[in-house]
């Protein structure tokens, strides 16, 4: 699993960068987040490019989860 190293201060605890990087969803979730129950929000969009298959990763791997938070593709959310 290839990261990137996070700027001091950030919240974010970890960045994947890799081909495939979906795979990683369980590995990452029970590294960072040890304890926690993950939850996916996303658009339509990219919950149809990865939100879906993360889910499926996260399930195989016997996590249960919070139902998924998705939102419409349009209009395009605000940071």
């Amino acid at each position: 699993m290839n990261t990137i190293a996070i700027p001091e201060g950030m919240q974010t605890a970890v960045f994947v960068m890799d081909r495939g990087a979906v795979r990683d969803s369980a590995q990452v979730v029970k590294e960072y987040f040890p304890g926690k129950t993950p939850w996916i929000v996303a658009d339509e969009n990219t919950w149809k490019a990865a939100g879906s298959a993360a889910a499926d990763v996260l399930k195989s791997a016997g996590f249960s989860m919070k139902e998924p938070k998705i939102f419409p593709a349009v209009p395009k959310p605000h940071p």
